[in-house]
């Protein structure tokens, strides 16, 4: 079994056209949401193995305080450009290339591709990902590689939402 945590950044402060997408910052008050998730993660015993996110700074912030959060010590930390302006079937070939030696994967990223990635792994849940919201799945693999083209019809169990 595989344990994924998909999480969907914090809010972002409000577009200012000046700035470009990709460098679009937090808010405060997501700062603040972004370490309570880690604490949350940490609280819950759902501290990853591995962690990748987007290369966008309001994905990368999050991750930086999420893992303050949860005090991630032990795994790896990967900003992947590709995830940012990614589809679903980009994260889903990101996934199956993981190593298997990861049981716990976090991934953060960007609606409304992490709801897309959710409801191909969890069937028509249709689960909305608010801003720094966390979805956590069980997914009945033994190998990443199995969610190369999703051909086995693989069906994560969806074991919660959290939301701040």
């Amino acid at each position: 079994m595989k344990i994924l945590l998909i999480l969907r950044h914090a809010k972002s402060s409000l577009k200012d056209s000046s700035v470009p997408d990709h460098d679009r910052p937090l808010d405060e008050l997501a700062e603040q949401d972004a370490l309570l998730m880690g604490k949350l993660l940490r609280d819950r015993g759902l501290i990853p193995d591995f962690i990748m996110s987007s290369t966008a700074l309001r994905a990368k912030t999050t991750t930086d305080l999420v893992v303050e959060g949860c005090k991630y010590r032990e795994g790896k930390i990967i900003f992947e450009q590709s995830l940012y302006q990614a589809k679903p079937k980009d994260y889903m070939k990101i996934l199956a290339g993981l190593s298997d030696r990861y049981v716990c994967i976090l991934l953060v990223g960007h609606n409304p591709t992490v709801e897309e990635v959710i409801e191909i792994l969890t069937g028509p849940l249709e689960i909305t990902m608010s801003p720094c919201a966390l979805a956590y799945l069980n997914l009945p693999i033994e190998n990443w590689i199995q969610l190369d083209k999703h051909e086995n019809n693989i069906r994560a169990e969806l074991l919660g939402v959290l939301r701040l």
